[in-house]
């Protein structure tokens, strides 16, 4: 099968294994069927299931790379469908002769709403519960990259983040350390944000988990308490 040129490889093997196995189930069901007692209703239902099968592995991996922000919500649905295009030709060529099954589109790739592909694909499957997963799962998708910082925040920008946000906690943690061995006093973080002239920990909770999301960001915070670990007024 066909896959998009930054598809992972990892999601490319997970549909990959999901296409063996249900491919392996057609045809244990074509084998144990005789030629004689098979009928075209009963074929086409289980070739449809086979495609939608290995279609929901592959919608299920496009949205996981939406909510990753690698792939935009846009891009999608049109990549879905022209896989399931490109998946329905190749199972009909493979199975054609051995089920009584439906054609696929005349055209063999298309993505755009006007395409006969795009027309085809709803019209046999939309109306599936995988298709309806398919919609949910984008719709989640879409949900997530609609906020402030769905799809600018990359793997990176969540591992620079990861990254300060230990930096500061043992910062934090080696000044009460410190203050502990040299004056034989214990204090908490609690002594540090009313130090800085917080009422709550709210502030200083946001600053030391390094929290991503821009209205949270308090540049005053950050200066703050970065001066009360610089500084160290516990010792004085």
């Amino acid at each position: 099968m066909k896959y998009p040129s930054d598809f992972p490889p990892e999601a490319v093997a997970r549909v990959e294994g999901a296409e063996l196995i249900a491919r392996k189930e057609l045809q244990r069901i074509t084998k144990s069927t005789p030629p004689h007692r098979r009928r075209r209703g009963a074929d086409e239902a289980n070739f449809r299931r086979y495609v939608l099968q290995v279609f929901q592995a592959f919608a299920q991996q496009a949205c996981t790379l939406g909510k990753q922000g690698k792939w935009r919500v846009d891009r999608i649905r049109p990549k879905a469908i022209e896989f399931l295009a490109e998946l329905w030709h190749e199972a009909y060529e493979r199975f054609d002769g051995r089920l009584v099954i439906f054609e696929p589109p005349t055209e063999r790739t298309g993505s755009g709403r006007n395409s006969l592909s795009w027309n085809r694909c709803e019209r046999e499957f939309g109306n599936s519960a995988e298709w309806q997963r398919f919609e949910k799962k984008l719709l989640a998708v879409a949900k997530a990259q609609s906020k402030p910082m769905g799809f600018a925040e990359t793997r990176d920008d969540l591992t620079a983040q990861s990254r300060v946000a230990q930096q500061r906690k043992a910062d934090v943690a080696a000044y009460i350390s410190e203050v502990r061995q040299k004056t034989g006093k214990r204090i908490s973080r609690k002594d540090i944000w009313t130090k800085a002239g917080y009422k709550s920990r709210t502030e200083f909770e946001r600053w030391e988990r390094a929290d991503p999301h821009p209205a949270r960001r308090n540049k005053s915070a950050d200066e703050t308490f970065t001066r009360i670990l610089r500084e160290k007024p516990h010792l004085k």
